[in-house]
Order: structure tokens, then C-alpha cells, then sequence
């Protein structure tokens, strides 16, 4: 397992690529979103190992948007992980789940991912966050939370958005 953590603001960030070398494709969460704070846990090694044709499973947290959530709240964790639990076995990008402030659904053109191992990995990955650092260096609370899976079949990614 890799974690990283970036601080970078605004511009700046976007302006030093060279600070996101060792980002793997897989736990960037592009832009907007990587010109801020986030934090990623690869989980890869785990991933892989349960086969299914997964090779790369990552979990980043970012506090790029306007509406944040403090993941050392209970209610609010157990309502991002309920939400994800609820996402995961929806069949296609145009499913999605609300639980209590958070909003997740497939990015564009991707499906569900079949792995009943991921739900656990991306709770172990909330686990790492919220036993810190990590949580404290994303300031003012976790606004995204990217879950994405790289196989055979190519790229899946659930976006969780928390809402106002």
C-alpha cells in the first residue's frame, strides 16, 4: 500500500505538474480537483490479489469543493460509507445513490464494478483517513471522494460529491 498526501492551492498547483509524478493515473482526480488538497490510498496490492481481473483500486479524498464534511463525525461517516455500500452493486452510469449530505454515481460511460472485495478495501481507505494525518491535511473537511478500479475492462470510478 502507497499513500501520498499533496498540498497544493489554485494555481499554483496547476502550474508544477512535476508535484503530481508520483500520483498513479488511477488516484489523480483530474481537474479542478487536483489543484487542491487531496490524499490518496492505493490499495492495489489487495485489489489485485482477489483477482477478477482488477489490477489497481484507489480511494482519494479531496476539500476542493464549496459543501465539506468532517469525517470524524459518526453520522457523517456512516452515511458516506452506506452510500458507497448502496452505489457499488448499481448496474449502470445512470444510477445513483444519496445518503444523508453525500451524492455518488458512475462517472460518464463506466458501470459497476464486479469485485465484492472493493467495499471493503475503500472502508479500510476511510479508516487510514480518518486515523490521520491525512484527515487533518485536507483542510476544512472532505468535499469528493473518488473510488476508482482499473482492469481489464478499463477505468471504473464512483464520484461521492458531499452536498449543501
Amino acid at each position: 500500500m502507497h499513500t501520498t498526501l499533496f498540498l497544493l492551492t489554485g494555481l499554483l498547483g496547476s502550474l508544477i505538474p512535476a508535484t503530481h509524478a508520483d500520483t498513479p493515473v488511477y488516484c489523480d482526480p483530474g481537474s479542478p480537483y487536483n489543484a487542491n488538497a487531496y490524499w490518496y490510498d492505493d490499495e492495489s496490492s489487495i485489489c489485485s490479489a482477489f483477482g477478477r481481473g482488477y489490477n489497481y483500486c484507489c480511494a482519494t479524498f479531496t476539500g476542493s469543493g464549496t459543501c465539506r464534511a468532517d469525517l470524524l463525525d459518526q453520522q457523517t461517516e456512516n452515511d458516506l460509507r452506506n452510500v458507497i455500500h448502496q452505489q457499488l452493486p448499481k448496474g449502470s452510469q445512470f444510477d445513483s445513490s444519496s445518503v444523508g449530505g453525500w451524492f455518488a454515481a458512475y462517472t460518464l460511460f463506466q458501470d459497476a464494478a464486479q469485485n465484492d472485495t472493493l467495499e471493503s478495501n475503500w472502508s479500510e481507505s476511510i479508516n487510514k483517513f480518518k486515523a490521520g494525518p491525512p484527515q487533518t491535511l485536507v483542510p476544512g473537511g472532505v468535499s469528493q471522494v473518488f473510488l476508482s478500479v482499473q482492469g481489464d475492462d478499463g477505468l471504473t470510478q464512483i464520484i461521492i460529491e458531499r452536498q449543501c
